[in-house]
């Protein structure tokens, strides 16, 4: 495979946000289950995941890992882990979502980026940042946005 193939499959690898607490269980428990679907995914079971690293997958699944906070799940530490093409799924829709049936093995994902809980964050924020939050700017949410868009071009330059 050649150095642009490998940056292309990266680039078209699932990504898949969720609370750090599920993924540490998921993998010890060596498997993602399945869970009911919700909303316009109602009566089917499965793990979903986004497409690829697209900037709309992104944000995706930032909101799938953040989920929460702002309802008072303060605790909830967020994370995003891929899911290699490899593994068996279904593609639903215009490609906005990849639908894995059967669940995930825990050997077959690896975490891209765990963030910090809402607390934690707060906790370990100054007084300028959580002035910056009172006023709009410098959230929460856009501290940890910052972070996995680091963590993100790290996991791709080293898949590449």
């Amino acid at each position: 495979m050649t150095p642009m193939e490998k940056a292309w499959a990266v680039l078209k690898m699932p990504m898949r946000g969720t609370s750090a607490e599920h993924f540490d269980q998921s993998m010890q428990q060596g498997m993602i289950e399945p869970r009911q679907g919700t909303g316009g995914m109602a009566g089917q079971t499965a793990v979903w995941a986004t497409p690829d690293f697209s900037q709309l997958s992104q944000d995706t699944v930032m909101d799938f890992a953040l989920s929460g906070y702002e309802t008072g799940k303060h605790d909830r530490t967020p994370l995003v882990h891929y899911i290699p093409d490899t593994v068996d799924s279904i593609k639903q829709g215009a490609n906005y979502a990849v639908r894995y049936p059967e669940g995930v093995k825990a050997e077959d994902t690896q975490e891209i980026w765990r963030g910090q809980s809402y607390n934690d964050w707060k906790k370990n924020s100054n007084l300028l940042q959580r002035l910056g939050e009172i006023a709009g700017f410098n959230t929460y949410y856009q501290s940890q946005l910052k972070d996995f868009e680091r963590a993100l071009e790290k996991f791709k330059q080293n898949r590449g």
